[in-house]
């Protein structure tokens, strides 16, 4: 039991506190490693929640295998973390993937171990192709007041719905069949 006691010439205040040592195997019961999804090119975070003390070790999988992780740092300016190589384990133990590509995707497992034990969680990153441009519009020459077809159509995830919307000059177009 710990008292804090203050006093000065008109009286005296204490406050007690009990400190307990909490001692426990890693578990990720309330915090199980969650799916996630990103974009090609872009970063994903997978996050690492585990819950147990003395302080814990993480490690990272990607399929079965371990991954080689850096350390990251906060850029000032932004407050973004930076990372050396392709994973950047974070402060917090979330694992950072800069620059995704489509071979990123897969199960990431988190290994939590402490002096009494460890734990593990895994879930899915899916990564999401880019749009890609598959017909594009042709330049023509064409009468006045006539119809003209300009094709285009765009290759994407069956995850996304994609939105099209024509612009003449900085105008957009209206009433357009799709």
């Amino acid at each position: 039991m710990f008292t804090c006691l203050a006093w000065n010439s008109l009286g005296s205040e204490a406050s007690s506190a009990e400190v307990r040592v909490l001692e426990l195997a890693p578990t990720f019961r309330k915090h199980p490693v969650m799916p996630n999804e990103g974009m090609v090119g872009s970063t994903a975070v997978m996050e690492c929640q585990p819950e147990g003390a003395p302080a814990m070790t993480v490690e990272w999988l990607h399929d079965g295998t371990v991954l080689t992780t850096s350390d990251s740092w906060l850029d000032p300016e932004t407050g973004t973390a930076n990372c050396a190589s392709k994973y950047c384990q974070l402060p917090s133990k979330n694992l950072l993937i800069v620059d995704l590509v489509e071979s990123d995707a897969g199960q990431y497992t988190c290994i939590a171990k402490n002096t009494l034990g460890q734990a593990e969680s895994s879930a899915l990153l899916t990564i999401i192709p880019q749009l890609k441009m598959s017909l594009t519009p042709i330049s023509r020459v064409v009468y006045r007041n006539s119809t003209v077809l300009l094709p285009c159509r765009v290759q994407s995830s069956s995850y996304l719905d994609v939105n099209y919307a024509w612009h003449f000059e900085v105008c957009i177009v209206k009433n357009v069949d799709f």
